[in-house]
């Protein structure tokens, strides 16, 4: 199989991966070269399905949304690609025929915008995208420094933030209980998610009523609409 194949083949894997996750693992091995930086992250997408929050007494479908933020993940990523692939991979991204998301899906979160603190930005580039898909605007920055800077400057609806990072070339292991504790002493206050790899090491019980915890993109973006909207 070319290498066009092969991109063609993950392509139509691809706009098929909401309702049909096993047929990615074959991505996994006809792949594996080629899409080496990519894989991890689709990977990612895949385990941590969003599918559909309940706002109140409704339930929204993700699965529109969801396939658009893959195909925004996909573009960008694919700059880390061999640059024959990447432009194989582009011109298939042009033709792939993705569902349109509904106006409702589209605005929920219209008009919002979100401070995300972390220090490697890249690693949430996902969940961005489904938040844009979603009609939010994000501010990234790497530091609490910056992010207090931000947040007085401007209004934000909701902060995202890890809870170790790397500032000022030291490891601060608390960074994201540090900003929660100092978000609280600020008028007007905002809530704060904690956003970590693995919600089963996290010992630290939060104390602010409107903040959130969570380990994947499906629990995030359910606490994302339930605080902005509360």
């Amino acid at each position: 199989m070319s290498a066009k194949e092969l991109v063609e083949a993950a392509l139509v894997l691809l706009e098929i991966i909401v309702s049909w996750p096993v047929a990615f693992f074959l991505v996994f091995f006809l792949f594996r070269s080629e899409l080496r930086h990519l894989l991890p992250e689709l990977m990612k997408i895949l385990s941590q399905r969003v599918t559909k929050a309940t706002i109140g007494s409704s339930s929204i479908e993700f699965a529109a949304i969801e396939a658009q933020a893959i195909k925004d993940t996909v573009e960008q990523l694919s700059g880390e690609l061999p640059e024959k692939t990447a432009i194989l991979l582009e011109e298939q991204l042009k033709k792939a025929a993705y569902p349109k998301a509904p106006i409702g899906e589209k605005l929920l979160l219209a008009g919002k915008t979100i401070l995300w603190v972390d220090d490697n930005p890249a690693n949430n580039t996902y969940e961005v995208n489904l938040l844009h898909r979603l009609g939010a605007r994000i501010k990234q920055v790497t530091t609490t420094e910056e992010a207090l800077a931000a947040r007085s400057k401007e209004y934000f609806n909701l902060i995202i933030s890890d809870i170790k990072r790397v500032e000022k070339g030291v490891a601060n292991q608390t960074a994201g209980y540090e900003l929660l504790a100092k978000n609280e002493m600020i008028e007007p206050y905002i809530p704060v998610i904690l956003y970590t790899s693995n919600i089963a090491r996290v010992d630290t019980i939060l104390s602010a009523p409107s903040s959130g915890l969570a380990d994947n993109s499906r629990d995030l973006v359910n606490l994302v609409l339930s605080l902005i909207r509360a």
